[in-house]
């Protein structure tokens, strides 16, 4: 019988977050702290275990782990954490975005959740959608909007997004550069306080 094989998160001494593939996660992490489980544990130890997953075969671990390695230290901490699962999903969409849109839609997932730390993410109406949809990010042609739920808001409030949507509306993100993180972590809390999800 084929072993079974894990990936597997430990945390460092320093705080850092290193990742791993085995077929015995308790072995490994004893191998990590005895200096002979990684060159990079071997200097930030001891080490703690905070995430494992059984995936099967070895390929569907290191493809798991090359999955979690590309995300950004905010989704890492929180599959480490283990307050929300992380949507591989929503990391395939955003995956197969051309530039700039898919490093657009990266920066604002990570305020979003940065922002809202245990908001729900998941894909609804085909693209990203964050607690229950109050806020997605929708990779257009020439842009990225970031649209969010106006539900409850007044009219001064539903006036700071774009769009004429009832329900809907966004921010427009054409490069990097627009991201303005405390604007629009401002207009986000604005947004949060809408009486329903949409």
């Amino acid at each position: 019988m084929d072993r079974e094989w894990f990936f597997y998160i430990v945390r460092c001494k320093d705080d850092t977050l290193y990742s791993g593939i085995t077929v015995n996660v308790d072995e490994r992490v004893k191998k990590h702290n005895k200096g002979t489980g990684a060159r990079y544990t071997t200097t930030h130890r001891p080490v703690t275990l905070v995430y494992s997953e059984k995936c099967g075969t070895a390929s569907a671990a290191m493809k798991r782990e090359k999955q979690v390695k590309r995300l950004p230290k905010i989704q890492k901490e929180r599959l480490a954490r283990g307050a929300v699962e992380m949507n591989l999903k929503v990391q395939e969409y955003i995956e197969k975005q051309k530039s700039p849109q898919k490093e657009i839609c990266l920066q604002l997932r990570e305020l979003i959740l940065k922002t809202y730390p245990t908001a729900k993410e998941e894909i609804k109406w085909g693209v990203p959608a964050y607690d229950g949809g109050r806020f997605y990010l929708g990779a257009m042609k020439n842009q990225v909007n970031l649209g969010v739920c106006i539900n409850g808001l007044t009219k001064a409030q539903t006036a700071l997004f774009e769009g004429s949507g009832k329900t809907m509306r966004h921010i427009k993100v054409r490069t990097l550069a627009d991201i303005k993180e405390k604007k629009i972590a401002k207009l986000l809390k604005i947004a949060s306080k809408c009486a329903a999800n949409c």
